[in-house]
């Protein structure tokens, strides 16, 4: 491949860094060792895409396991976390209970916040909607 062609190759992929990633390869190869297998840089675009995809679970399953460390740490204390989720809000709520008085203590974030925050959805709402 030509100086010329790794140029525009580089130009195609300025859109998306895996493949301009691709095109540095393909250029650094191709200096050192002459030319090289087509296969080779497809096959690092498979493989950032795979990565990418399995992304999703890795962050579910950081959470879930934040998720049980919170509760070890609270019972602890004789503390347990149940997690709300507040529709109108759009977000989640947790609840500290005291487990030996079986109440709750704490909301995070507070009811006030919650109402506040569902009070501007709200008004977005209202504001966005558009009659046809």
């Amino acid at each position: 491949m030509s100086a010329g062609g790794l140029d525009s190759l580089k130009q195609v992929s300025h859109e998306g860094s895996f493949l301009r990633e691709i095109a540095t390869e393909a250029g650094r190869r191709l200096l050192k060792n002459g030319p090289i297998e087509v296969e080779a840089p497809l096959k690092l675009a498979e493989g950032r895409r795979q990565e990418q995809e399995a992304e999703p679970a890795l962050a579910k399953e950081g959470l879930a396991s934040a998720v049980r460390k919170a509760e070890e740490m609270a019972r602890i204390f004789d503390r347990s976390l149940r997690f709300e989720y507040v529709e109108e809000a759009g977000m989640y709520q947790v609840h500290v209970i005291d487990t030996v008085r079986d109440e709750v203590i704490r909301k995070i974030p507070p009811d006030e916040l919650i109402r506040f925050i569902a009070y501007i959805n709200e008004m977005l709402g209202a504001l966005l909607d558009v009659e046809a």
